[in-house]
């Protein structure tokens, strides 16, 4: 119960219902662990009993579901829409009962506010605050959600809320790195922006270097700059090592011309993006 109201304060901080919001919070994790349970739960132990004086696992989660029924038609004011003597034990029928619980009290849940938990409440002879209601939702529950995992223990069933804690979320793709050489072509010494017979058979002699250097699986891209600028252009090589590389891009005739000058650098990129 400590551990409980310690949930519900410090939940309170900066908030306008804080603790209609710790209720709502809290009340989600016991639905979705108990759900959870019946569900793990087979049909052939829906009638086991540790001893003879305790209830079988259907009759727990029927008292569950009859709780759930109690406490939320407290909260909305009105009549338990639940009789008593709705008493499955089928594991269908139980798990419909209580999710049919659920379906009636989530609504009050989720509209519940810090106001209205000083209201008045009568049942027979007694009026309480329906504040009584609100946590006796959350306690009680998670009280026999206690002797569900028992249960469930003893017939070798991991718990819900076990498992997930002990399921490893999947790791993410291992990124693996590739090593690629970016070429940056420079205007050269024997730079001139004049067209000769000279510059165009370098030219050509370029284009046919790249064309040759595609081919082999050397040269991954190339393309020129359209600013103008002494930047020319750009290539990009696979190659075992920055050495082979520079080899690459020296035999270029416009390199060896002094038409182009060139800066190399490693490149990384992940690998299969590129060929």
């Amino acid at each position: 119960m400590r551990l409980l109201w310690a949930s519900l304060l410090l939940n309170c901080a900066f908030a306008q219902n804080p603790v209609s919001d710790a209720v709502r919070t809290n009340y989600a994790t016991h639905k979705r662990n108990i759900l959870e349970a019946v569900d793990k739960v087979p049909e052939g132990y829906y009638a086991f009993r540790p001893t003879a004086e305790v209830r079988t696992f259907a009759e727990q989660v029927v008292h569950i579901a009859g709780s759930n029924f109690s406490d939320c038609s407290q909260l909305k004011g009105e009549a338990n829409p639940n009789p008593s003597s709705n008493q499955p034990s089928s594991k269908a029928d139980v798990v419909a009962l209580l999710k049919s619980s659920y379906a009636y009290c989530d609504p009050v849940i989720d509209s519940l506010q810090d106001a209205q938990l000083a209201d008045k409440v009568k049942r027979g002879d007694r009026e309480f605050a329906k504040a009584v209601a609100g946590v006796h939702i959350l306690w009680h529950p998670s009280l026999h959600y206690g002797n569900l995992i028992t249960y469930m223990r003893l017939k070798g069933i991991v718990p819900p809320e076990t498992e997930r804690a002990q399921t490893k979320p999947a790791e993410p793709p291992k990124l693996e790195m590739v090593t690629y050489y970016l070429v940056f072509l420079k205007k050269g010494d024997r730079w001139s922006p004049q067209s000769t017979p000279e510059s165009e058979k370098i030219q050509e002699g370029h284009m046919a270097h790249m064309s040759k250097m595609h081919s082999e699986g050397k040269l991954v891209l190339s393309g020129p700059f359209g600013d103008g600028g002494d930047l020319r252009g750009i290539q990009l090589y696979k190659a075992a090592n920055l050495e082979e590389a520079k080899s690459f891009a020296a035999l270029d005739p416009a390199v060896q011309a002094g038409r182009l000058a060139v800066e190399i650098h490693p490149w990384l990129t992940q690998k299969g993006s590129l060929p």
